[in-house]
């Protein structure tokens, strides 16, 4: 559903048309340039899933319209093409939906048998889409963070909350970091845990004895500093989720963001860290693959080839993954890592150009300039966002 509102630029008092793509979420925020003066405005969007009604919030430079202006397209979960951001005719998400829908290569559910009318379908439950995704995070929120805090009681109540899950028997915390990582990787990126977990029988299954001793060390050594970073790697991704949410369908389904396609919001200032900050616990948590790859090889889980773990935990972040990049099994958690941008994130050296459509970057803040789109920017983040979530989970298995 399109929501069609009229706004007027605090700054130039120009008209602004807005046709807003209805999300799945309770909440949407969306970031964009006034077409006439170049300021940034804001507006968010309440959304009610269960008795559909909308209301907009005129956040930031503008404030409520009553004539027509030039069009705005905002849309909370596809990026659309330059030529659609300002069409009064554009539903080009559905184009990028049957783009998705080919990538992911996911068939179309079949009409029950006599059943001859027609089947309506969410798109973007389709693809693996969560609704109210934001509102389940602040339930595991609340339990992460009582957790943290000893407060065991409290945290298993405010779990109860989360009603995702398909399992039966007591709840956890990590039963449902689980259940909820595994949800954000669906349909196609699950892939990464499921290559990780044919490692983990492998290694359980020819080197028991080293496994559970590697196992042991975990949980005395790594298991609660790496559990902290991810909670503070989460809530971060999730405060600016809206931003995010425009290139997360092509990530779990493993199709590219189109070249030319733009987001339609651009809070750089709010994502401008998170690739840095994700690079950061990512590269830090390989230690886990590194080890799970050593017994792999058959040796113990602190012995590599050329140095101990001692050693190896003291190597620049950009070579952790070296060890295990010609395993087939682990080598997919790679995939992501794009020091040069990490570089430049954490020297200050990127910037918004082009009309908000694309960052400027150096590397280490005094490299050659690079060029990256900023929707390929929010699927960089997303991407390395996933993959933490998928190495979660293989530190949950291997702590069961």
């Amino acid at each position: 559903m399109v929501v069609r509102d009229y706004i007027c630029c605090s700054t130039c008092e120009n008209p602004i048309t807005l046709r807003v793509w209805v999300g799945h979420n309770p909440c949407q925020q969306h970031t964009f340039l006034c077409p006439h003066c170049k300021e940034e405005i804001t507006i968010s969007m309440d959304v009610n899933l269960d008795n559909p009604s909308v209301s907009i919030n005129y956040a930031e430079n503008c404030s409520k319209g009553n004539n027509e202006g030039t069009i705005i397209n905002l849309n909370p979960h596809f990026v659309l093409t330059s030529s659609d951001t300002t069409s009064d005719l554009s539903f080009s998400w559905m184009e990028q939906f049957q783009y998705i829908l080919n990538h992911s290569k996911i068939e179309a559910p079949k009409k029950p048998e006599g059943y001859n009318g027609i089947m309506m379908l969410d798109s973007y439950e389709q693809l693996g889409g969560i609704t109210k995704l934001t509102e389940i995070w602040k339930i595991i929120k609340k339990g992460w963070s009582l957790k943290n805090n000893n407060q065991e009681d409290l945290s298993l109540k405010t779990l109860g909350g989360y009603s995702e899950h398909q399992y039966d028997g007591p709840i956890s915390l990590e039963h449902i970091l689980f259940d909820f990582c595994s949800k954000l990787l669906i349909p196609r990126k699950i892939m990464l845990f499921v290559n990780a977990g044919n490692c983990i029988r492998e290694c359980t299954s020819k080197y028991r004895n080293e496994f559970m001793r590697f196992r042991e060390f975990f949980i005395n050594n790594l298991k609660k500093d790496h559990l902290e970073k991810y909670f503070d790697l989460f809530s971060e991704y999730f405060r600016d989720y809206a931003e995010y949410d425009q290139t997360i369908l092509y990530i779990k389904n493993l199709a590219p963001v189109p070249e030319g396609c733009v987001a339609t919001s651009t809070s750089f200032k709010n994502t401008r860290m998170f690739y840095g900050n994700a690079y950061e616990v990512l590269t830090l948590n390989f230690s886990v693959l590194a080890c799970l790859n050593n017994i792999h090889e058959g040796r113990k889980f602190d012995e590599f080839k050329e140095m101990n773990l001692t050693k190896y935990l003291t190597i620049n972040k950009s070579n952790r993954g070296n060890p295990f990049s010609k395993n087939p099994d682990l080598n997919g958690f790679l995939g992501c890592i794009d020091s040069t941008l990490r570089n430049a994130s954490h020297h200050g050296a990127t910037k918004l150009i082009k009309h908000r459509t694309a960052i400027e970057f150096r590397s280490g803040g005094t490299g050659a300039k690079q060029e990256l789109s900023y929707s390929k920017y929010l699927e960089k983040c997303g991407d390395i966002m996933l993959t933490s979530a998928a190495l979660l989970m293989v530190e949950l298995v291997i702590s069961q």
